[in-house]
């Protein structure tokens, strides 16, 4: 069959259709699908050939599409990298900013690259972006420049460290400083040398000391010693000897330089730690200079001690005896300890008191109630007795059993007989339990009664027993309780004050029992003895514990001292008790022990409140000594 042939109009028609289609594609529709309704074989062919065209024109867009968002992702990638890098290089700086000792580093030609703010600001600068390409020779230390560069070449050239060398630099002010430098090689990732790093810290200070120290020598308040270090074969410091001693350090020490001076430090300290003579030895290696405090076990005296390099292989010391403010700071921390111990005791003791108000009140209606329903319990018995006689008795008629039988199901119902055994039982078991709580109640108040600023007479059996109340959680797992109470006078004493020493030493001795039983389910005993002989008394508290170790028997007393684990104990038990008892009240606190078997602390007080006088040897018996001091 022919194809039609269309008129020109028509053809004008179908491929203007067409070409509006395509202006659809260049607009960058290339999803749309060029179509014709035309039945003209060309306009067909051209249709055909524009979609070819289109669909080849649509990959080409796809592709390009993907390579451009291919790059935009990499470039967001490079843009990561560049930010992830710019941080931490704003966090290296940040530290190297941050650190005490002046960095700086260099490239090959010896020109700055890049240091710390306290290098800028020693060079007299703000930042360390105002250092950058600068030389040694813009800088107010020209005159050194040569020197430094020379360093900073053999570095580079060999490739090998240069460590604590001790250069003079000249500061924007025209002043000198003495400097201790460190120069390694700056290596980059493939390990090739691009620069130098260099670090140092300003020795000016110790130098000026170094050479004042002569004039000091003789006048100076502080100690003052020179020595040299002695090593071994292998170059490890293993004494030092005296060189020269000050007067100042004789009397301190009680060393005379005559007998020191040309001795080793063992020969004379024999006791002396190994730990000093490697610090000494450090100080003369490195040449940097320590500052330290230190007791001295053989001359019972606390020293601040600086120490520093005044030439090779030698040390000097300034001793300054700090022994009366170190003893003056532990006695005001234990009051200190003690004053907060006390203000804690008394708000726990004030909130003691008024829960202890607040449980006796309800406590009174259980009791008055459980009173009412016990006496009232028998005539009810009785009554109900009398009932069921008088059931009993009716003649039997079908009203009077028919009543029988619903009394006797309700009577069941209500287990009427169990409870008529076992409620006068029931009832005597709560009124134990509410007279417990009552006696409970009454230690409670007892005890954390606030003291009064005088002394006051006190029954101190009655005390014993009330401590014994409070703490019986404590002990009552692990220990048995033996009472041996004389016969005492009142005393005049601060019973709030000795109420929480006789608490602590029961639960020192609950612990010590604790740690002997263990998981054993056995019990061991804490014996409580009081006598009393003229005008004074005697409380013994004895504990079938462990018993107290030879090396801690001296320091018990000590504030702050334990042999407890981190957490568990915190020292201040005994040192409290030691204070109350012979600070307080004059009297004496010992104590007896014998490891495996147990300890016995015992309590001297006079009954008029007087201070009695403490044993001539309280060491050989177990008391703190007067200062508590070190030992």
């Amino acid at each position: 069959m022919d194809t039609p042939t269309l008129s020109l109009s028509d053809l004008q028609r179908d491929l203007a259709a067409l070409a509006a289609q395509l202006a659809q594609v260049a607009d960058g529709d290339f999803g749309l699908s060029i179509r014709t309704a035309s039945p003209d074989e060309q306009v067909q062919k051209i249709s055909l050939l524009i979609n070819v065209v289109v669909d080849a024109a649509r990959r080409a867009v796809d592709d390009a599409r993907q390579k451009h968002a291919e790059l935009l992702s990499r470039e967001a990638r490079y843009q990561q990298v560049e930010d992830d890098l710019r941080k931490s290089q704003a966090v290296l700086q940040g530290i190297l900013n941050s650190i005490p000792v002046r960095v700086f580093w260099k490239d090959r030609n010896l020109t700055f690259v890049g240091c710390n703010t306290a290098f800028a600001r020693d060079a007299g600068h703000e930042t360390s972006e105002e250092i950058l390409g600068r030389t040694d020779y813009e800088m107010a230390w020209n005159e050194q420049a040569e020197l430094y560069r020379a360093d900073d070449r053999a570095v580079i050239e060999s490739g090998e460290d240069r460590l604590l060398i001790e250069e003079v630099q000249t500061t924007p002010t025209g002043e000198q400083i003495h400097l201790l430098t460190s120069k390694v090689p700056l290596r980059d990732s493939s390990r090739d040398i691009v620069g130098v790093l260099g670090t140092y810290h300003d020795i000016t200070a110790m130098r000026r000391a170094q050479q004042d120290y002569r004039m000091l020598f003789r006048e100076m308040f502080d100690g003052f010693a020179l020595h040299e270090i002695i090593r071994d074969a292998a170059g490890n410091p293993i004494d030092y000897r005296f060189i020269a001693v000050n007067p100042a350090f004789e009397r301190m020490t009680g060393l005379s330089a005559e007998a020191i001076v040309g001795c080793r430090v063992q020969e004379i300290l024999p006791g002396i730690g190994h730990y000093w003579i490697e610090t000494y030895g450090k100080v003369v290696s490195t040449g940097e200079a320590v500052l330290f405090e230190n007791y001295s076990h053989e001359m019972d005296k606390y020293f601040r001690v600086a120490a520093f390099r005044p030439a090779s292989n030698q040390f000097a010391c300034i001793f300054a005896d700090i022994s009366a403010q170190r003893r003056a700071e532990v006695e005001q921390r234990r009051l200190r300890e003690q004053l907060n111990q006390g203000q804690k005791l008394q708000s726990v003791g004030q909130l003691a008191a008024g829960i202890a108000h607040e449980i006796n009140t309800p406590a009174q209606f259980v009791g008055d109630n459980l009173q009412f329903l016990a006496e009232s319990f028998t005539p009810t018995s009785s009554l109900l007795a009398e009932y069921r006689r008088g059931l009993a008795a009716l003649p039997a008629a079908p009203e009077v059993d028919a009543i029988r039988a619903h009394i006797a199901e309700a009577e069941v119902t209500a287990d009427i007989d169990y409870i008529l055994e076992n409620m006068p039982s029931a009832l005597n078991g709560a009124k134990d339990g509410i007279s417990r709580i009552s006696r409970i109640v009454r230690a409670m108040k007892e005890f954390a009664h606030p003291d009064q600023a005088e002394k006051a007479h006190a029954d101190i059996n009655h005390a014993l027993e009330a401590t014994l109340t409070i703490a019986s959680n404590e002990y009552k797992c692990v220990a048995e309780i033996e009472t041996e109470f004389g016969d005492l006078p009142p005393v005049m004493c601060h019973l709030g004050d000795l109420n929480q020493v006789f608490l602590n030493l029961l639960v020192n001795a609950a612990h010590a029992i604790s740690d002997v039983v263990s998981s054993s389910g056995e019990k061991g005993t804490i014996r409580i003895r009081t006598t009393c002989l003229d005008n004074t008394i005697s409380i013994e508290i004895a504990d079938t514990g462990s018993g107290i170790p030879e090396a801690a028997r001296a320091r018990v007393f000590d504030p702050f001292f334990t042999t407890k684990p981190v957490g568990k104990g915190s020292g201040q038990g005994l040192a409290i008790a030691y204070a109350v008892v012979v600070g307080k009240h004059g009297g004496t606190l010992d104590f007896d022990t014998e490891l495996g078997k147990g300890t016995t602390f015992r309590i001297r007080l006079d009954v008029r409140g007087k201070a009695l006088c403490p044993p001539a040897n309280p060491a050989a018996s177990g008391s703190a000594p007067s200062d508590g001091g070190p030992r």
